[in-house]
């Protein structure tokens, strides 16, 4: 009797050590965290998270609770990849979502904590129409064309790139699509300062080729003040008004009247959409004026240096250990 007592205890001890066992075996990786701003150090609820793996495939997603925490379980092994965090938007006068901090793309590691800070940022939202009037989304710039995945980036008035998230934020029509990114519109997204300058790449222009182009408010770029500031910009208008005033930056004064008056047309329309199409010939109107002028600026530089030269000798400095005659 001792032996078979002996041998029940043993059987349920190795019963209970594999139900140990295997329900460990099928727990779930998890990982935890917060999502804070970065300046205050203030807790950001309501912030989506994902975590993907090395293709951006989601592994576990989820959003911070009221006092910015995060808990995320996954049925897949947490390896290196990317965590995605998008903070909560709220809807300006037009009814859009702005970001007072700013979303993000981190490397993961597979780390089970994550200690995220957000800095805080404004917008710059654009929006373009195509040639048929189209309100342009984030799936329509990105059908044009990117370039290291962008198509569209932002830099200070002299051309040198500024840190900043081109992201899509989401009007009333994406979000009764269940703002799907591909639905967004493209925004900017930077702290807030002044002198910002969007640049677009592949832009279709009327007659005129896919260009990069830049809209900088007539060289003064553009302002936010602070941190969930939005300034929402008719990139077809901008661009125009950039090009028209870049000839007289260039001291171009002739001819210059029919792109003045176009752009004024463009100006004067009220439907966003109609203001794009007239914006779009000014555009045309004026890149082509530019080269033409810069074309005879440059044949005329060239004709003035050629007589410059017919009394002009090639020689070496004085000094030269070579035979300053063989120069003449």
């Amino acid at each position: 009797m001792r032996t078979f007592a002996s041998r029940r205890k043993n059987s349920v001890f190795l019963i209970a050590t594999l139900a140990a066992s295997c329900l460990c075996s099928h727990a779930q990786p998890s990982c935890s965290g917060t999502v804070r701003d970065a300046q205050s150090n203030a807790a950001i609820p309501y912030a989506y998270v994902a975590i993907t793996d090395a293709s951006f495939a989601v592994i576990a997603q989820g959003s911070t609770d009221a006092s910015g925490a995060i808990s995320l379980t996954s049925e897949k092994p947490l390896a290196p990849g990317y965590v995605i965090v998008q903070p909560p938007a709220n809807e300006n006068k037009d009814g859009i979502g702005i970001y007072s901090n700013a979303p993000r793309i981190y490397a993961y590691k597979g780390e089970p904590t994550l200690d995220i800070k957000l800095p805080p940022a404004a917008c710059i939202v654009i929006m373009a129409y195509d040639a048929q009037g189209k309100l342009m989304r984030w799936e329509d710039f990105r059908a044009r064309g990117t370039f290291g995945d962008q198509f569209m980036y932002l830099t200070d008035l002299n051309d040198c790139a500024i840190e900043a998230t081109c992201w899509p934020v989401f009007d009333a029509d994406a979000r009764a699509q269940g703002q799907p990114r591909e639905k967004g519109l493209p925004a900017l997204i930077v702290a807030p300062g002044a002198g910002y300058v969007p640049q677009v790449l592949f832009w279709q222009t009327k007659d005129y080729g896919t260009l990069l182009l830049r809209a900088d408010n007539k060289t003064l770029g553009f302002a936010l003040a602070k941190p969930g500031n939005a300034l929402v910009i008719n990139l077809n208008y901008e661009l125009a008004r950039t090009a028209v005033y870049d000839l007289e930056r260039r001291k171009f004064t002739e001819r210059t009247l029919p792109v003045q008056m176009a752009l004024q047309a463009a100006s004067d329309k009220l439907k966003p959409n109609e203001r794009a199409a007239a914006a779009d010939i000014a555009l045309a109107l004026a890149l082509r004026l530019r080269d033409d002028l810069e074309l005879k600026r440059a044949r005329e530089t060239i004709s003035a240096n050629n007589r410059a030269r017919e009394g002009f000798s090639f020689g070496v400095f004085e000094g030269s250990p070579y035979n300053a005659k063989a120069f003449l």
